[in-house]
């Protein structure tokens, strides 16, 4: 998450210095059924560009892959 937010706002020569991802899982032992994430991000940044290094963060392609259900084939 925090490389695909990086990205996102290196492209966009957005004065970002510090970006980091706290996660916590529920339960916090056993089958993960819910992670709650809090992204933090540093720089002078205004309201609107937060809120879209958010929406960025929740579309990253691990967090999609560990949102939707996988099938693993073994052989």
């Amino acid at each position: 998450m925090t490389t695909t937010v990086r990205l996102y706002a290196e492209r966009r020569q957005w004065p970002v210095d510090r970006i980091e991802v706290r996660a916590t899982r529920q339960p916090p032992s056993g089958r993960i059924t819910q992670i709650e994430t809090e992204l933090l991000v540093g720089g002078v940044l205004d309201a609107d560009q937060l809120k879209r290094l958010h929406e960025v963060a929740s579309r990253c392609p691990v967090t999609q892959t560990l949102a939707h259900a996988v099938s693993f084939i073994h052989r």
